[in-house]
């Protein structure tokens, strides 16, 4: 018993914090509530991974001696694959210049030019035609794969 299972189980955490579920489970837990800091991530994956004896000493959680619990991905991995994901194609807005109705907020000095007086927001966005052809595509996947998952039009009354 404390020869054989925690090989066993040892190897199967081993082989799960490689895996992809365990990357999905890391993304959850980055996106959280709200999207986590480095230093929030970390505290988030050390809470899971350490816990604290009656002596207030940090030691990793087991649930059985020499058996170890999966650990979340790092950080830098888990970045690493959120950035890896397409999103498709951003467009960046060209800032706008001051208008006569901007008066009231860009108050202008005497050495400052009229380019200047831009908000200072940098803007995106994604072109619809091209976000709607792979939405389409993906809900033709799942639907292949889960028949029944799109009702198309129904029943015409």
């Amino acid at each position: 018993m404390e020869k054989v299972i925690p090989n066993i189980i040892n190897s199967a955490v081993q082989k799960y914090e490689h895996s992809h579920k365990n990357m999905i489970r890391s993304v959850g837990v980055l996106y959280e509530g709200r999207i986590s800091s480095k230093k929030q991530f970390n505290r988030k994956r050390s809470r899971e991974i350490f816990e604290l004896d009656d002596n207030g000493k940090r030691h990793m959680i087991t649930y059985m001696p020499a058996c170890k619990i999966p650990k979340l991905v790092h950080y830098k991995g888990v970045m690493k694959f959120v950035n890896s994901v397409d999103t498709g194609e951003l467009k960046d807005i060209p800032r706008a210049r001051k208008s006569k109705f901007d008066k009231g907020k860009y108050q202008q000095t005497e050495d400052c030019e009229t380019d200047d007086l831009r908000p200072a927001v940098s803007v995106c966005y994604r072109d619809l035609e091209s976000f709607l052809i792979k939405l389409a595509g993906l809900y033709l996947d799942i639907d292949s794969k889960r028949p029944g998952f799109l009702t198309w039009f129904g029943p015409l009354q």
